[in-house]
């Protein structure tokens, strides 16, 4: 994951020759120590040919957050969406 510069929209794929990024959405898997976050609709910059993934600052940071929170719950998975306030697992329930 690259950071993503102010406006990538038709810039060309760091990755592949063909592709240009395009505003879309991704998804990522973060493993970290005992947890696995997958985190759905992350806001991105996706190449239309090749896929590669270009997020900005903020999206990043948001991450960051989402996965120290979901660490917190001591859970072995979570799944959640990027623009949700919350994780809960169950019973528990922790804003982000």
């Amino acid at each position: 994951m690259a950071h993503a510069p102010q406006s990538p929209d038709g810039l060309e794929c760091t990755n592949c020759p063909e592709g240009t990024y395009e505003e879309s959405e991704t998804t990522e898997t973060i493993e970290r120590n005992e947890t696995v976050v997958v985190v759905r609709e992350i806001p991105a910059h996706v190449c239309d040919t090749c896929g590669d993934v270009l997020l900005g600052r903020a999206e990043i940071g948001r991450l960051h957050s989402i996965v120290d929170s979901a660490e917190e719950l001591e859970a072995d998975s979570i799944i959640c969406r990027y623009g949700e306030g919350e994780i809960s697992i169950g019973a528990s329930e922790r804003s982000i």
